[in-house]
């Protein structure tokens, strides 16, 4: 029978190994179709808006915004979410 700190224990490593299959699956999904062109961001591709998103810690929203005002290339978006104030 499952004490309390074990049950706990259980769940935490469960949340914590499905997070990081999720995380590996996503790169794994990027590296394979999302990133054709080195270093753009395909914004048609909801599993790399998704992970781009997290990687520069804004909303997916945002990051769509961002792409439409520079362009896909990864460090033109850096550069208009660190000049918009949304990354420090």
């Amino acid at each position: 029978m499952y004490t309390i700190i074990g049950l706990c224990t259980f769940i935490i490593i469960k949340r914590f190994t499905t997070k990081l299959l999720k995380t590996i699956s996503m790169n794994e999904t990027i590296l394979r179709n999302g990133n054709r062109e080195a270093g753009s961001i395909d914004a048609k591709n909801s599993t790399v808006v998704e992970y781009w998103a997290k990687s520069f810690g804004v909303t997916q929203t945002t990051l769509r915004r961002a792409i439409i005002n520079v362009g896909p290339i990864v460090e033109n978006v850096k550069n208009w979410l660190t000049v918009k104030g949304f990354i420090k």
